[in-house]
């Protein structure tokens, strides 16, 4: 072949080499096709990068033969001066094998990743050390790009958890400055332990750019497992249930915190999801014990004048939904049924209260006459 034919050989090779704008199409069509198997951004990321490094690994392979392949092509004959890492004495690329070939470039081109000693390559021209410093140069910043993707992706997976702590941290400054006794420490501590589960996010930003549509649905999600255990909303239309659970408030209670106090004016009832409180009566008689779905202070917003009739502390961390008077006259208003049920439900425990208090006071009254009859015969 003329040398005039192994150049325009040549210029169709480099015409061939515009292919690879097609990464770019790539990198794009491979985000829908990850969607067939995950929407995890984590996992897309990391398939695009790997499939970035893998092409750049190959790529980087055949450049380093460039050089000898361009001297032969702009010459007709194989250049003897490179490629001497290859170990050859007669530099025709030929006599080895293409997957030998490959195989030492990638050894080349990992150790250039790396960073591993230069001399290894056996540069003897200036545009063969022009080249590989080039390769070299990519390899460091592929590898920057690399530790800036691994951070980037452990900041999104621990994002939450890095908040927490910060949040912790932000807390425990506070409480130094203040000066806050150790019991109280340990108590808000564990409040914050419970509440957000080693994981925060700011929830009212996530929620406020939502529809009230789907703000309601997430509501009714979260809820589920408290409406399957609540008798009081069994056989309701859904619409009021939905209504009912879109109106509740999230809070939680310590050991030992009052949750409300007989004799105060109420402004809400409350439906527990996790725990156990216990009641007690105006004269300070324990009632009982409530636990996961049940409901308590509806007796007073049925009342007149509004006031508790019993006193609530939290048994263990306890976590309730809040339903104010508000919404709960609204709710009961457009259903009979549920009216009727709570009508009754208060009916029931004012009753069991008289009766204990009752009893309490029977006692009381019992033990002052003893107590007055043994001074009696005393003196």
């Amino acid at each position: 072949m003329e040398l005039t034919g192994y150049r325009y050989l040549l210029l169709g090779h480099l015409m061939a080499m515009l292919r690879v704008l097609r990464i770019a199409t790539v990198v794009l069509n491979l985000k829908p096709f990850m969607l067939l198997f995950t929407e995890s951004y984590i996992w897309h990321r990391t398939v695009r990068h790997t499939l970035l490094f893998l092409i750049s690994v190959h790529w980087t392979n055949c450049i380093i033969y460039i050089l000898p392949a361009l001297g032969y092509y702009w010459t007709g004959k194989m250049p003897r001066q490179y490629t001497l890492f290859l170990n050859s004495t007669s530099g025709d690329l030929s006599t080895y094998s293409p997957g030998m070939r490959y195989n030492k470039a990638l050894f080349i081109t990992l150790s250039a990743l790396v960073g591993v000693d230069p001399s290894m390559l056996k540069v003897s021209t200036v545009e063969e050390f022009v080249c590989y410093s080039l390769i070299v140069f990519y390899g460091a910043m592929f590898m920057v790009y690399t530790i800036i993707f691994l951070l980037k992706i452990y900041m999104t997976y621990y994002n939450s958890a890095t908040r927490y702590h910060g949040l912790l941290s932000q807390m425990e400054a506070y409480m130094q400055h203040k000066q806050l006794p150790a019991q109280l420490k340990t108590r808000l501590r564990e409040f914050y332990r419970y509440r957000y589960q080693e994981q925060y996010y700011k929830e009212d930003d996530t929620l406020e750019c939502l529809s009230d549509q789907l703000r309601h649905e997430i509501i009714l999600h979260t809820c589920y497992k408290l409406v399957n255990r609540l008798p009081l909303l069994e056989g309701l239309p859904a619409s009021v249930v939905g209504a009912v659970m879109g109106c509740l408030k999230p809070e939680v209670y310590l050991p030992n915190d009052l949750v409300m106090r007989a004799g105060d004016n109420g402004d809400c009832m409350y439906f527990i999801a996790n725990g156990t409180v216990a009641v007690y009566s105006l004269k300070g008689v324990e009632i009982c014990h409530l636990e996961d779905g049940d409901h308590f202070g509806e007796v007073a917003l049925l009342m007149a004048d509004s006031k508790r009739v019993a006193t609530v502390v939290s048994v263990e961390i306890t976590q309730v939904y809040r339903l104010d008077a508000v919404n709960f006259r609204q709710i009961v208003k457009t259903n009979q049924l549920l009216y009727n049920r709570l009508q009754e439900l208060a009916a029931q425990r004012m009753h069991e209260t008289v009766v204990l208090d009752d009893e309490f006071r029977r006692q009381r009254e019992k033990r002052v006459e003893l107590d007055a009859s043994g001074t009696t015969l005393l003196s």
